[in-house]
C-alpha cells in the first residue's frame, strides 16, 4: 500500500511539473501545488480558469471552473467545466498540459459570452430602455430619483383625447421599473395611465401599430427591411439577366453529354470485341488446346511405331518419322508443363 501511494505521489508531481513547464504563466495559489489560475485569451475577452487537483489525482480527473462569469456550452450554471470530451475520458496516463491545450483551443474556436455583473452597492444593471430613438444614447432616458413625469406632446387629433389629462406620480399610475431600478424608466410612456395603455393594447391591431409608429422607434428597422428588399430585388434581376447565358450553357452541356455517350458506346463495343478475341488466348483455352496437341503428337508417334511393327515402314524411314514425331511430342509436353506451372 505504501509503495502504491509513493508511486501515485511521484506521478502527480511529474504531471504538475510538466504542466508548470508548459504553462509557466499559470499561477499557483496554494503551497501544495493543487490549485492553479489559468488565463485564456479569446476574441470576446480573457477567461480566468481555476484548475483544482483533487486528493485522488491523477486517478481522479482535475476540477476546472471559470472564475469569470461566462455562458458557454462546455460549462454548467455553476461555471464548472462538464462537457469537455478529453476531461470526461481522463485517466492516470493523461497530461494536464494537453488537457489545458484542448480547453484553450475550444474556448478560442467558440468564444464564450461574458455575463456582466454589478456590485451589491450599485444594484442590478438593466439594459437601456426599449423606447429609444436612433442616434440618442441611453442616458437620454435615464430618470433621476426625484423625476417627475411630463405629459407627452400630442398632435391636434390626439390632443382632443387628452384635454383633461393631469399626470400623476408614476408609482401609482404608470408601469415602470422603479421597483427594480429607480434610475431607469420609459420616458415615452410616462404620460399615459395604466388604463389608457390597457385599452390601447386591447384595441385593434391597426390602431396599436399607428400608436407605435408615431414614436419613430421602428424607423430604423423599416429602413433596414426596405434595404434588404431592394438588395433581394437587385439580386433577382441579376439572376434573370444571366438566364440566357445559362440556357445557352445548358444546351452546350447537353450536346457534350450526347457526344460523350456516343463515344462511350463505341468504346464499350470495342472492349467487348477485344474481350471476345482475348478469350481465345486465355490460359484455360491454351492449356486445353496444348493438351489436345500433345495427345495428337503422342498418337502420331505410336501410329508410326505400329506401322513399323506391322512391316509397313522401312527401318530408315521409320527412324526419321518416329524421331520427328517424338520430338514434336516432347516439345509440346514441355510447353504444357511450363504453362501449368506459370
Amino acid at each position: 500500500m505504501f509503495l502504491r501511494k509513493t508511486r501515485r505521489g511521484t506521478t502527480k508531481a511529474a504531471l504538475v511539473e510538466e504542466f508548470k513547464k508548459r504553462y509557466p504563466n499559470a499561477k499557483c495559489i496554494n503551497h501544495d501545488n493543487t490549485k492553479f489560475e489559468i488565463r485564456v485569451p479569446t476574441r470576446n475577452g480573457t477567461v480566468e480558469l481555476l484548475m483544482t487537483l483533487p486528493v485522488g489525482f491523477p486517478d481522479q480527473r482535475p476540477i476546472i471552473t471559470a472564475k469569470t462569469h461566462i455562458r458557454h456550452h462546455l460549462f454548467d450554471s455553476s461555471m464548472r467545466l462538464v462537457g469537455h470530451r478529453q476531461l470526461q475520458s481522463w485517466s492516470s496516463q493523461s497530461k494536464l498540459g494537453s488537457l489545458v491545450d484542448s480547453i484553450t483551443s475550444d474556448l478560442q474556436a467558440v468564444p464564450p459570452n461574458f455575463i456582466k455583473t454589478a456590485s451589491v452597492s450599485q444594484g442590478p444593471s438593466f439594459p437601456p430602455p426599449v423606447a429609444q430613438f436612433p442616434g440618442q444614447s441611453s442616458q437620454a432616458y435615464a430618470r433621476p430619483v426625484q423625476y417627475q413625469p411630463r405629459p407627452p406632446q400630442y398632435s391636434s387629433i390626439q390632443q382632443s383625447r387628452h384635454t383633461q389629462y393631469q399626470p400623476t406620480h408614476p408609482s401609482r399610475d404608470v408601469k415602470t421599473h422603479s421597483s427594480l431600478a429607480p434610475e431607469l424608466g420609459f420616458q415615452i410612456l410616462d404620460g399615459y395611465k395604466i388604463g389608457e395603455l390597457e385599452n390601447l393594447i386591447e384595441s385593434d391591431e391597426e390602431q396599436l401599430n399607428t400608436f407605435i409608429e408615431s414614436f419613430g422607434i421602428l424607423t430604423a428597422g423599416k429602413a433596414r427591411r426596405d434595404n434588404l428588399y431592394k438588395n433581394v430585388e437587385n439580386l433577382a434581376k441579376g439572376n434573370l439577366e444571366l438566364r440566357p447565358s445559362i440556357e445557352e450553357s445548358t444546351k452546350e452541356i447537353t450536346g457534350i453529354r450526347k457526344e460523350v455517350k456516343e463515344k462511350m458506346d463505341s468504346v464499350n463495343e470495342l472492349v467487348r470485341r477485344q474481350n471476345t478475341v482475348m478469350e481465345k488466348f486465355s490460359k484455360d483455352v491454351l492449356r486445353k488446346k496444348l493438351s489436345e496437341a500433345v495427345s495428337k503428337a503422342d498418337e502420331a508417334s505410336e501410329e508410326t511405331l505400329q506401322k513399323f511393327n506391322d512391316g509397313d515402314l522401312e527401318l530408315t524411314k521409320f527412324i526419321n518419322s518416329y524421331i520427328k514425331a517424338r520430338t514434336l511430342y516432347h516439345k509440346r509436353l514441355a510447353k504444357q508443363e511450363r504453362l501449368n506451372y506459370s
